[in-house]
Parts: structure tokens; sequence; C-alpha cells
């Protein structure tokens, strides 16, 4: 996630708003944020963004994102990656499916 684009982020954003049924997420409000700057988001920065409820949601996703081993992939297998994800599952304390991983730092 840290190498997504902003358009990456809304990607994200969409997809998460939609299989989670994310009540009162403005993506408009994300709108300038890339990947590296969303890594860098706490629990308040979300929380100024989104109810508390979907804050959570989006950050134990993104946690998931970030601690799963990855190989290095192109911005175009990230693309692929948000636009055909296969449902996984993500974060413990979820239980919900999540989408294809997406690149990281290593």
């Amino acid at each position: 996630p840290t190498l997504w684009s902003t358009d990456h982020v809304r990607q994200w954003l969409e997809w998460a708003v939609k299989e989670y049924g994310l009540p009162d997420v403005d993506i408009l409000l994300f709108q300038n944020i890339d990947g590296k700057e969303l890594c860098k988001m706490t629990k308040d920065d979300f929380q100024r963004l989104t109810p508390s409820y979907n804050a959570d949601i989006l950050l134990s996703h993104l946690h998931y994102l970030r601690e799963t081993p990855l190989p290095h992939l192109t911005s175009d297998d990230v693309d692929k990656a948000l636009q055909n994800s296969p449902r996984l599952m993500h974060a413990r304390n979820t239980g919900n499916a999540g989408p294809a991983p997406c690149p990281q730092d290593k």
C-alpha cells in the first residue's frame, strides 16, 4: 500500500465501502492521499475523515495488507489486483474477506 497512487487509494476505499457496507465514507475526503500518506495515518487521522467503526475496519484491512509478505509487483499488477481482486481472509478480529494483497516496501 505504501506504493499506491491517489487513484489506488480511491479504488481500495471504493472496494472496502462496497465489500463491508461501510456507511458515511466520503471518498472525496481522501482524494489527495496517496499510499505513503495513507500508511502514515493514525486511528485519529482516520476518525477525522470517517466514523469510528469505518476507521477500525479500514485500518484493520490496511494493516493486513501491509503485513502480508508479497513479491515485487508493478503498478500494472496493483491496478489488476484492485480491479479483479479475489476475496481473502483479512485481519483476525473482523472475519471478513479482503482484496488481493498489494505491493509494499520491502
